[in-house]
């Protein structure tokens, strides 16, 4: 006891035993401090100068031979008592409102003008505000859709608009959903959507739907379960829906990412699936299934894909099991024709119902429609506005100013409008400088800097999901998803997207093939800014290390197969990058040289498992990691050789969930210990000698420093963490 304390007094001498700004007395009720500091915080621009990570080293360069862990055999006794800790909320959290990249667009009954459809919502399949401008009365509305509750929106059902098909049919615009089968109609008559509907409850999953030249919308899905396909129509004159009969193999796999869903003549032709993949025909007429073809068990996102030809359909099947009625064909890739339900050899250009090479079918696409929109044989009498893409984000205060302009016109006009703002979450965090953080929505929501010191917070409306943050060489950075794309905070200029150019400033999509970088931003010796990262499993399973060259702003990266990127640490003033990976129950370390640009090694570390999060501790190279065997591990960055080990009773986060929200933290503080969690038990690692300290209890996320506070994210709130009082006066009286 009496050595936890007399560091807990030390850690306050480094850190203020107040905890920092916003602070009251250590120990007091914290619920009106709590509220009034949050509240106290004033929306404004403010400079941002010597930007730099708070770290500290314990200590100078050691000699490795002598680098040894002390013993502490009470250390699981002294987690099981650590106190909860109090957390004080100083500051409100980012805000989010997503929206896509272009509006829908509907013509209206006087056949010359347009409405735009414009939805805005707080979360996948969450809240949706939808935006309705029509250009023909110049009026402007908003529809609130779907939140799950109450009696004043169309439906309660969960319904979400992103990546999802529209179809112009009967003057009217249908929209299907993801999940259940859900239908949705939208109205121009009445400039609102009128109609919802979820015909078959939720036994029936929406797979993907198509317009016929009838004008009816049918659909190919699963049974609830995986079980076998369903297929149904719905008739968007009279809002009438029928059910087809279940037919074909069940697959507990099937998903709802990169199905494709064609049809030609009489019959309905689907490629679902997903570990494996089916594709299937359904005759409309006749009600009769077939399944055509199987794809090995293994194979994820795009398995088939379906391209729509002027009288019937072509296509590609990787790595096919199976083919109905085929033997000898190529199983790396099949291409193929289908015609009345049946699938044939694709060889040269000619398809079985002609004696000409076959022609894309191109019908109802149009250059200015949001992507996925269908419009059948429909032939606007002139084109809708055209409105810039990737404009129609709103500010930090929740104002869109909209780019468009209308048909034979070169200046482009603005549709002014607000949106609601919905409360995100404090989920990346990390300092900028000694009294200013920088923090993170999760998905598209905002980026937020708080300045600690004179309570005020500028906020910067949301543009890629992030995963991972990073300063470097004075400036902020951040990768995320899609893509592993960057951008790039300059501190020298006003921040804001509208600023021009923007600030932060989009730098490109890292060529790394990875959409997950949550392992890490981290700058390099070369003058390269790095993320990496692990796939989502849609195509390959695997990740990959990406960079932006700073000095020339070119893209790099590269992909590594099977290897799940997590964790990533530099060493040596940015020499070295080591990134540690995941693959099923084992993982590698691998250590970047900057100089060569290469790997220098990849290998197991204490003989296998996951090497676990990784942090420079000491200078000159030293790394601690948290092995997934419940082992602390000491090594040598240049060369992976591991020091020294020591068992402690905890195992770092390893979940792909929990790493991906950093409900964690592996981190340098300024006292230059390393802050973890054990378990929901915060702890600081003294890197000379591997001695563990509880600090206290609470629920795992992100740190950072400044102002002498310790600042933790994952919640609706910035808060800050008390230290326990008691514990620093008990140092205090054993000093």
């Amino acid at each position: 006891m009496r050595r936890v304390a007399l560091t807990l007094i030390a850690l306050t001498m480094v850190l203020g035993t107040s905890g920092g700004p916003c602070s009251g007395p250590a120990g007091e009720a914290r619920g009106a401090e709590s509220a009034g500091a949050a509240a106290a915080f004033t929306e404004a621009a403010f400079p941002i100068e010597n930007a730099s990570p708070q770290k500290g080293w314990a200590g100078g360069a050691i000699d490795p031979a002598t680098w040894k862990p002390v013993a502490q055999p009470d250390l699981a006794e002294a987690l099981e008592q650590a106190p909860r800790l109090e957390l004080v909320s100083v500051a409100p959290p980012p805000e989010r409102c997503w929206v896509g990249h272009q509006p829908y667009v509907a013509p209206n009954p006087d056949g010359t003008s347009w409405d735009m459809v414009f939805p805005y919502f707080n979360r996948y399949r969450g809240e949706q505000e939808v935006v309705i401008h029509d250009f023909g009365t110049g009026k402007t509305r908003k529809q609130t859709l779907s939140t799950r509750q109450g009696d004043s929106v169309l439906t309660r059902e969960a319904i979400d608009f992103h990546m999802q098909p529209a179809y112009w049919t009967h003057g009217k615009l249908v929209f299907e959903m993801w999940g259940p089968v859900i239908f949705v109609v939208y109205d121009p008559a009445q400039d609102a959507f009128t109609h919802g509907f979820k015909p078959f409850g939720d036994e029936v999953i929406n797979g993907r739907c198509v317009l016929a030249k009838d004008g009816m919308i049918y659909g190919m899905g699963w049974a609830k379960g995986g079980g076998g396909f369903v297929a149904y129509r719905f008739d968007p004159e009279t809002l009438e829906t029928k059910r087809f009969e279940a037919f074909g193999p069940s697959n507990p796999n099937r998903k709802e990412l990169y199905r494709q869903v064609a049809m030609a003549g009489d019959w309905l032709y689907a490629g679902i699936g997903h570990e494996p993949w089916h594709l299937v025909a359904l005759n409309v007429k006749t009600g009769e299934g077939r399944l055509l073809a199987t794809t090995a068990a293994d194979e994820k996102g795009y398995g088939i894909v379906l391209t729509r030809m002027k009288g019937g359909l072509a296509g590609v099947i990787r790595h096919a099991a199976s083919v109905e009625g085929i033997e000898g064909f190529d199983r790396d890739e099949f291409a193929f024709w289908l015609h009345e339900g049946k699938i044939s050899k694709r060889e040269g250009d000619v398809p079985p119902w002609s004696d000409a090479p076959a022609e894309q079918d191109r019908t109802g696409t149009y250059r200015w429609a949001r992507e996925f929109q269908e419009w059948g044989d429909f032939v606007p009498a002139s084109p809708p506005p055209e409105f810039k893409k990737d404009a129609s984000a709103p500010d930090g205060r929740g104002h869109v100013e909209l780019a468009y302009r209308l048909p034979g016109e070169e200046a482009w006009r603005t549709l002014a409008y607000d949106v609601t703002m919905y409360p995100g979450t404090v989920r990346l965090l990390t300092e900028v400088n000694d009294h200013v953080l920088f923090a993170t929505d999760e998905g598209y929501g905002q980026h937020v800097f708080y300045d600690l010191a004179a309570s005020r917070l500028k906020r910067v409306g949301g543009t890629l999901s992030p995963y991972s943050i990073g300063l470097f060489q004075g400036r902020m950075y951040v990768s995320g998803y899609p893509n592993s794309q960057m951008y790039e905070y300059d501190f020298s200029r006003a921040l804001g997207l509208r600023e021009k150019p923007p600030n932060p400033k989009f730098l490109g999509y890292t060529k790394c093939d990875t959409h997950c970088p949550m392992a890490g931003t981290v700058g390099g010796a070369d003058g390269r800014i790095y993320c990496a990262g692990t796939t989502y499993g849609r195509r390959r399973d695997g990740g990959g290390l990406g960079w932006v060259d700073t000095r020339t702003g070119e893209l790099g990266g590269l992909p590594l197969d099977d290897h799940r990127i997590f964790w990533m640490t530099a060493a040596r003033d940015g020499r070295y990058l080591l990134l540690s990976s995941k693959r099923g129950d084992e993982g590698q370390l691998f250590c970047w040289d900057t100089n060569t640009h290469s790997f220098i090694y990849r290998k197991a570390i204490l003989g296998g498992g996951r090497p676990g999060p990784v942090e420079e501790a000491l200078p000159g190279g030293l790394v601690i990691g948290h092995h997934d065997s419940g082992v602390l591990y000491g090594l040598r960055a240049e060369t992976g050789e591991v020091l020294w080990q020591k068992k402690v009773p905890a195992k770092p986060v390893t979940g792909f969930s929990q790493v991906r929200k950093h409900m964690y933290a592996f981190r340098r503080g300024p006292d230059g210990h390393l802050w973890s969690f054990f378990g929901d038990v915060l702890v600081r690692i003294n890197p000379t000698d591997a001695r563990v300290e509880a600090v206290g209890r609470t629920s795992p996320a992100q740190i950072a420093f400044a102002g002498g506070g310790v600042y933790i994210a994952g919640s609706g709130h910035l808060r800050r963490i008390v230290l326990p009082k008691a514990a620093a006066a008990a140092g205090a009286g054993a000093r």
